[in-house]
């Protein structure tokens, strides 16, 4: 912390907010390095397919990267601008999705839309990911670009980093994730009960029209209101006061609708409620925007 000098301190009105004592504030310029990388040339086989990890944006898509896609060789490697990061190095996506970050558990080689940040000083892998996953937002409107959208290494140099002393950094860490890793257990735990009351609910749906919800009302009354029950060998057994029949012969099928000329440009705030597809929900319906 000694060696950093007094202009790269973020002076206390531009500070974003407020931090401990022991922490201070500085340009990301003076204590980061944005290193980009590039693409061998497609058109060269001799250049793919090697034993050397090639990252691109498709392949950032948690907190840690333990493969890529696509593999370069030494070659590929020597005759391109792409450049190696080394394990436990932050990526930082600059073009497509710029903000997003991941710590590569590998050694690779990175393309491009990506950037090696490689601190000057002592910065802990998972406090500068923490860094950059909380100015993700930040980073995002600062990138331009119509079609796809970058942000520029300069802007990102001007970012203001709070640094705390690197055991504390550890600790920070460490705390993250093991909170981190209850919420994506939770998380995935949501997704199995998920599962397990589609499955239920499937379940009971079917049993409604086997008759097994209802067994015991037609043992305590003894239903025959329906006689004519000729088994459907295709399908399944019923009650034998059912009658296997076709939505055809039960149902009049009166039309469908369609929209009026002019669309959207017709609609109004008052009169007949017009119901479109995206008023018809899972068993309900939504008007609240009704036109």
């Amino acid at each position: 912390m000694e060696e950093l000098l007094e202009e790269a301190l973020v002076p206390e009105e531009e500070q974003p907010y407020e931090v401990p004592g022991n922490w201070i504030w500085v340009y990301s310029k003076f204590l980061l390095d944005f290193i980009g990388g590039g693409t061998p040339p497609k058109g060269y086989n001799k250049y793919w397919d090697g034993d050397i990890p090639w990252a691109t944006v498709k392949d950032i898509k948690g907190r840690y990267l333990v493969t890529t896609r696509d593999k370069i060789t030494v070659a590929g490697l020597e005759n391109s601008s792409t450049t190696m990061a080394y394990e436990n190095e932050l990526l930082l996506i600059t073009r497509m999705s710029p903000g997003k970050s991941t710590i590569t558990k590998i050694s690779t080689a990175i393309n491009q839309d990506l950037k090696i940040v490689r601190p000057k000083i002592q910065i802990q892998p998972y406090f500068l990911w923490l860094f950059f996953t909380v100015n993700r937002t930040l980073i995002e409107s600062m990138s331009t670009g119509t079609t796809v959208k970058g942000v520029q290494v300069e802007k990102l140099k001007k970012i203001p980093f709070p640094v705390p002393p690197l055991k504390e950094q550890i600790r920070i860490a460490a705390k993250v994730e093991r909170l981190l890793s209850k919420i994506d257990e939770a998380k995935r735990l949501i997704e199995e009960a998920k599962e397990t009351f589609e499955l239920r609910r499937a379940a009971i749906l079917d049993k409604a029209f086997r008759g097994e919800l209802t067994r015991k009302w037609r043992e305590a009354n003894l239903s025959t209101t329906i006689t004519n029950n000729e088994l459907n060998e295709e399908h399944y057994i019923i009650p034998k006061e059912w009658k296997w029949t076709t939505i055809g012969e039960i149902t009049t099928f009166v039309g469908s609708g369609s929209t009026p000329k002019g669309g959207s440009d017709i609609y109004q705030t008052e009169g007949i409620p017009f119901i479109r597809s995206q008023n018809v929900l899972r068993n309900k319906m939504d008007i609240e925007n009704i036109v």
